[in-house]
């Protein structure tokens, strides 16, 4: 999909939902602890199931047949290359940020298939849930 003027919803509700995602497991992390469980592993997973509905995310003025497979694909991909090498290089989520920027300032201006726009739906995800992660731990924890 090309669009002639930057679009909002693909910066803008994929980022927060992950906002959402990043709050609510920080907020919920003793509960978690409790259990057994990582809470930035329960907000992850929390994103993956979203990742389900931003899936059959299209713009209105798209007229090709949709492929929900492709652009899931491409959420998912970004889902697990956003968190899991988290888990090693403590400062991945800087280089999922800056990913996330750069494609939301070019991936408009060209017609790119429907697993690149999934990709920029799972790096605006990926992006709010670390941001939201980090501010709310910092005031919370």
């Amino acid at each position: 999909m090309k669009w002639q003027k930057p679009p909002l919803w693909p910066v803008a509700k994929p980022a927060v939902a992950g906002l959402v995602c990043g709050i609510l497991a920080t907020m919920a992390a003793e509960d978690f602890a409790r259990v057994g469980l990582p809470y930035l592993r329960m907000g992850w997973l929390l994103l993956v199931v979203l990742g389900f509905g931003f899936a059959r995310m299209r713009d209105r003025n798209d007229q090709s047949e949709p492929k929900y497979k492709d652009q899931l694909g491409g959420i998912m991909t970004v889902l697990v290359l956003g968190y899991w090498p988290q888990l090693v290089f403590s400062v991945w989520f800087v280089f999922v940020i800056a990913i996330w920027m750069w494609q939301s300032t070019y991936l408009w201006k060209r017609d790119f298939p429907p697993f690149r726009l999934g990709m920029w739906l799972g790096y605006g995800m990926m992006s709010g849930f670390w941001v939201a992660s980090i501010f709310t731990a910092l005031l919370l924890l």
